[in-house]
């Protein structure tokens, strides 16, 4: 027969308010840190992951509006036409293409906006 002794009672008893003593009040502050820790590390985790999208969406404008200017000037570039000389070599000369008054006069907004844009992206 196993006899539980008083003292064995009131050692479980000392034991489990040294237990609620230690939770509450030595570990409390320290779960509270460790806590802020976490918030802190998921907030730099996100502020991480939205600049990393709006480098990707940089390098995508980047990626586009150098294609647009490759493919204007594609378009657009001189073309080469030879005429010989008199009784000389051979020499291109350059043709310019003809742009008309109402393209000039319909890009010049859009030229404006662009150029807005780049200097409100300085200030």
């Amino acid at each position: 027969m196993s006899i539980i002794n008083s003292t064995l009672i009131v050692q479980a008893f000392h034991f489990f308010i040294a237990y609620v003593a230690i939770k509450y009040f030595f570990f409390k502050q320290a779960y509270h840190e460790i806590a802020a820790q976490d918030s802190l590390q998921e907030s730099l985790v996100r502020s991480v992951q939205v600049g990393q999208m709006q480098v990707e969406r940089n390098e995508q404008n980047l990626q586009e509006h150098w294609r647009r200017a490759r493919d204007y000037f594609l378009r657009h570039r001189p073309s080469f036409k030879e005429e010989p000389l008199i009784g000389g070599p051979v020499v291109p000369s350059i043709v310019m293409p003809i742009i008309e008054k109402t393209q000039i006069e319909n890009s010049a907004p859009a030229i404006a906006h662009v150029l807005m844009q780049k200097v409100d992206h300085g200030k």
